[in-house]
């Protein structure tokens, strides 16, 4: 299962530390480091657990949006429609 985040900057360092440090549930990996765009990758069933980590930090990472995804088995993510 994966999800797209914009966060600021600044921050992407911190929330990969953040999620690193529950359990490898979670894997942090920058797509556009200029406008903060990351993808995180979670366990399933851990989707739950993400939103409420993303939640918690909202104002402390700047984060503006995230989204589900859905990765295709040959290609790169696809945006869910």
């Amino acid at each position: 299962m994966t999800i797209t985040a914009r966060i600021d900057p600044s921050a992407v360092h911190f929330l990969k530390f953040v999620l690193e440090g529950h359990d490898n549930l979670f894997l942090l990996t920058t797509l556009d480091r200029k406008t903060g765009l990351v993808l995180i990758r979670h366990a399933e069933g851990a989707l739950p657990d993400l939103r409420r980590i993303l939640e918690s930090l909202r104002e402390r990472i700047g984060l503006v949006s995230f989204q589900p995804l859905f990765v295709q088995e040959k290609g790169g993510p696809a945006a869910v429609s």
